[in-house]
């Protein structure tokens, strides 16, 4: 089996072949690529990422749960990545703390460049496994006990990586090239560190770049068993080592863009406000069949008061008509007063705009008793005033007053018959 390493660096490939003759290794320039993997194809293609090509971001979360971090994370990288979360693959790393918190270490690397590199193997069906050289770095330093809170320094020719450690975790990463920025600005910005973390450093590097970035060397730190090896290939043969081999699981995301909350809830108060100013008319039809069934409950009573009606237009109206018909209100039956013509009273004195209906009509003595029901103790109010304002009747007592299922109220009223 042939395994292949490239680490791509800087307009140059470094590479490492193994396989059952031995073990070679080199640099390559990027237009030499196919050419070599024609002489080299290779079984499993190791690529070490360097940080350029890798967004690395530490989210922080104020919950455990891993589902509901992972729901809300695509809209958390909108806003720290500098294209659409679409765009990218990803690594996650979740570590718990304390108090229900937990830190997410998000590594994105562009979809063209896993691409690009899946596609130059493709004939050879090989596998392809991506790494990183942050992470590798990350991993070295974490195997002594003073890397656990650490600055580590690892540089090459003109590229040079900062990886920053604290309690144990990957916190910052940073990747400088000295033909763009001048060791003065790396300088300053490796003395903002050291100012603001009490941190031990380690550097991997060439001579003439510990001297530019001039480390005090009170605060430097040794590797013990360090690799024997070129330092352009530290991260080559650490992957030959089983904790190192940790390759970066890319995937893109699950979740499809960001939750449209901004207009979820203009939409939610939308239909709140014409729920609101429609439930009138929702209403309606209870209303209309509490009107039609008062209506029957009318008729039936005309009915039964006056039995030879043949048509009913008006009840209240009827009634009234049909009394006058008949004997004065001074006609007595067996020393009583007429129960029809009471009635016919009664009902006069209840306004045409009122909605109500009598359910009991007791007369006994000079005592009427009324039991019924209205649509609200303001039209209660107005029957009880015609009444007491009438020449004919007294109000004794207003009895219970209660509301039914529909919000009708309910009236007992005993009044003294004066004529």
């Amino acid at each position: 089996m042939r395994i292949v390493t490239l680490y791509p660096l800087q307009n140059r490939i470094i590479f490492a072949v193994n396989g059952s003759y031995g073990r070679k290794q080199g640099v390559l320039g990027e237009t030499e690529l196919e050419p070599f993997f024609s002489e080299n194809p290779p079984d499993i293609l190791n690529v070490i990422l360097p940080k350029p090509e890798i967004l690395f971001r530490k989210l922080e979360f104020a919950f455990s749960s891993r589902r509901s971090i992972r729901l809300v994370i695509p809209q958390e990288l909108e806003n720290v990545l500098p294209e659409p979360p679409e765009n990218y693959h990803y690594c996650f790393e979740f570590h718990p703390g304390g108090k229900g918190k937990t830190a997410v270490n998000v590594y994105a690397v562009k979809n063209t460049v896993c691409s690009s590199w899946k596609n130059l193997v493709r004939k050879y069906t090989s596998k392809v496994f991506f790494f990183s050289d942050t992470v590798l770095l990350h991993l070295l330093l974490k195997q002594f006990p003073a890397g656990s809170d650490s600055i580590a320094v690892y540089g090459i020719s003109n590229y040079l990586l900062v990886n920053l450690t604290e309690n144990g975790l990957l916190s910052g990463s940073y990747s400088y090239d000295f033909g763009i920025s001048d060791a003065g600005r790396i300088r300053e910005i490796l003395s903002e560190f050291l100012s603001r973390k009490e941190l031990g450093v380690f550097v991997i590097s060439d001579d003439e770049i510990r001297k530019q970035i001039e480390i005090p060397a009170e605060r430097l730190h040794d590797i013990p068993a360090l690799p024997q090896t070129e330092k352009q290939y530290l991260f080559h043969s650490l992957l030959s080592i089983n904790p190192y081999k940790r390759p970066l699981r890319l995937r893109k995301l699950h979740h499809a863009g960001r939750f449209p909350l901004y207009e979820t809830v203009i939409l939610a108060v939308f239909l709140a406000v014409s729920a609101l100013s429609l439930s009138p008319y929702f209403r309606i039809p209870a209303r209309e069949r509490q009107i039609k069934a008062l209506d029957r409950k009318m008729d039936e009573t005309f009915l039964a008061a006056i039995p030879e009606a043949t048509k009913i237009v008006n009840p209240l109206v009827q009634m009234k008509e049909k009394i006058a018909e008949r004997k004065s209100v001074n006609d007595v039956i067996s020393g009583y007063p007429s129960v029809l013509k009471i009635m016919a009273e009664i009902t006069a004195l209840f306004p045409d705009n009122t909605t109500a209906s009598i359910d009991q009509f007791t007369v006994a003595g000079d005592t009427l008793t009324l039991s019924g029901s209205t649509n609200s103790l303001k039209s209660l109010e107005t029957i009880k005033e015609k009444i007491e304002g009438s020449q004919g009747f007294t109000v004794v007592d207003m009895g219970t007053i209660s509301y039914d299922a529909k919000n009708r109220v309910n009236f007992n009223i005993t009044l003294g018959i004066t004529q």
